[in-house]
């Protein structure tokens, strides 16, 4: 899982892998590890709610997504699913999840990702 955080918006680009993992109800779980031991991890997990939810604890990010709303994205054609979150009366967090693609100029690390669609190979 690749995260990128700009401003109030979190995006999350899952591989084949972990969107296949998401598929099958489980959760994708990401950790970088800094020196002197901490680590920074994100959680994209599943519940029962109907709302998305998003939450820090320990050094973790937890996004969790309806689960029913996260496996059919996982299972579909769609390249990614979305929430906004209110997280003031003025201000909102968005969270946008998606299907990670290779690059058009190949490089190490593409091997698990969707392919391109504007590849023409």
């Amino acid at each position: 899982m690749k995260a990128r955080l700009l401003d109030d918006s979190l995006r999350l680009r899952l591989s084949r892998s972990e969107v296949a993992e998401v598929a099958a109800g489980e959760s994708v779980i990401n950790r970088t590890r800094f020196p002197g031991g901490t680590s920074l991890q994100f959680v994209l997990g599943h519940h029962a709610a109907s709302q998305w939810q998003a939450r820090i604890s320990n050094n973790v990010v937890h996004i969790d997504a309806p689960s029913q709303s996260l496996v059919q994205w996982a299972r579909g054609d769609d390249v990614s699913i979305n929430a906004v979150l209110a997280v003031a009366s003025d201000a909102s967090l968005t969270i946008l999840v998606e299907k990670d693609f290779a690059c058009l100029t190949a490089r190490a690390g593409d091997e698990d990702c969707f392919p391109h669609p504007a590849d023409d190979h």
